[in-house]
């Protein structure tokens, strides 16, 4: 990674830059490729193994600036990053979205209560008598095609 992409990871997660990462690509916009992603920390393996536990179109993370710099590799230019976003789900409704099987959801529920510490401030789990809400986090980068 250039110093110039380690400076803008660094100026866009502080201390923990080391620690962030962004999912594949989750949603395209008409007249500007959009991306909306979501972030985690370096639990990678255990992150990408419950998303697709739920979503089997899930495929990998990628830190920020490395979704940056796929852009300009495809002859993009991002126009704007956005800062990160923090967003609550239910669990069921966002586990409802992809048809999880009940047996599936489970499985999900035991992740979620088996989390390696390095993902707890990230999904902040917390339970009620019937349900249990999370966090996901996400940035949006808009990028336009570059003039030849």
């Amino acid at each position: 990674m250039s110093d110039e992409l380690k400076a803008k990871v660094q100026s866009q997660f502080g201390v923990s830059a080391d620690g962030y990462a962004t999912s594949d690509v989750h949603a395209r916009g008409d007249s500007l490729p959009a991306l909306l992603e979501l972030v985690q920390p370096q639990a990678a393996g255990y992150y990408n193994a419950y998303e697709k536990l739920r979503d089997p179109s899930h495929h990998w993370v990628y830190p920020q600036v490395r979704l940056e710099a796929m852009f300009a590799e495809a002859g993009l230019a991002v126009v704007k990053s956005s800062r990160i976003l923090m967003k609550e789900l239910e669990f069921h409704d966002w586990a409802d979205r992809q048809h999880v099987s009940p047996e599936d959801k489970d499985k999900l529920l035991i992740m979620m209560r088996n989390l390696p510490p390095a993902l707890e401030p990230l999904f902040s789990p917390r339970w009620t008598e019937e349900t249990m809400y999370f966090n996901l986090w996400e940035v949006v980068i808009l990028a336009q095609k570059q003039a030849e």
